[in-house]
């Protein structure tokens, strides 16, 4: 709905169905699948305001509610269902431009509940930050990612936390042509440990440990038809 020509509001209402996956119900280990796991349904309502501060920039917002049935999660790297859950989250994201660099800024904010019991679901972090930046000097682009998330549960119990983290990242390409471009891209410049799951060894629970630094390497060919 326009309120005037910068500014929209919008109200939204929509319906999911998400069923187990097939390593979800028959992973040959049972200590991480479920035959049992239902399938989940879902029904959110969102309201949703986006306003055009000025020619370079824009900022939207957004407040959401999410009911969940049967909610899938992985319980200590087990897929599991809770009865009944809920999702109550914030977004917003501002995108600018500033001396040709095109910049965008996203946060979210969730609180994602076990109806029942009241704990937080596993492996949803309550907050999130990302930061992108990006500029094209005729052949030559330039970009940077960085991502800070912040610390989360990997069981329904509450009892493992998983630490927060932030992460960066590089990227350029270079155009040899109209067809042949080559890129470079680096992920977790820093080298940084962390970790999005545990695992249980000897009755203790340990982290998996994420890629540290990679580097990639790419050749893009576009055919002129």
């Amino acid at each position: 709905m326009p309120v005037n020509p910068d500014n929209d509001l919008l109200l939204s209402y929509s319906e999911g169905f998400r069923a187990p996956t097939f390593n979800d119900l028959y992973y040959p280990d049972t200590q991480y699948s479920n035959p049992n796991l239902q399938p989940e349904t879902s029904k959110s309502y969102e309201l949703q305001w986006r306003s055009q501060l000025s020619d370079s920039t824009r900022l939207e917002a957004s407040l959401y509610r999410t009911d969940l049935s049967d909610a899938i999660i992985l319980d200590a790297g087990k897929p599991q269902n809770v009865a009944s859950a809920r999702i109550n989250g914030f977004e917003a994201a501002l995108k600018q431009e500033l001396f040709g660099w095109q910049g965008n800024l996203g946060l979210s904010l969730i609180d994602p509940r076990d109806r029942d019991s009241g704990h937080t679901l596993a492996r949803r972090a309550r907050r999130t930050v990302n930061l992108d930046l990006d500029r094209q000097f005729d052949q030559l682009g330039l970009g940077a990612s960085w991502q800070a998330i912040s610390s989360s549960y990997d069981d329904e119990a509450n009892r493992n936390r998983l630490g927060g983290y932030a992460l960066l990242g590089l990227r350029s390409s270079w155009a040899l042509n109209r067809e042949v471009s080559l890129s470079l891209k680096v992920d977790n410049v820093l080298d940084k440990s962390y970790a999005r799951a545990k695992y249980s060894y000897l009755g203790e629970a340990q982290n998996y440990r994420e890629e540290g630094r990679v580097w990639m390497l790419g050749v893009t060919w576009t055919p002129e038809i």
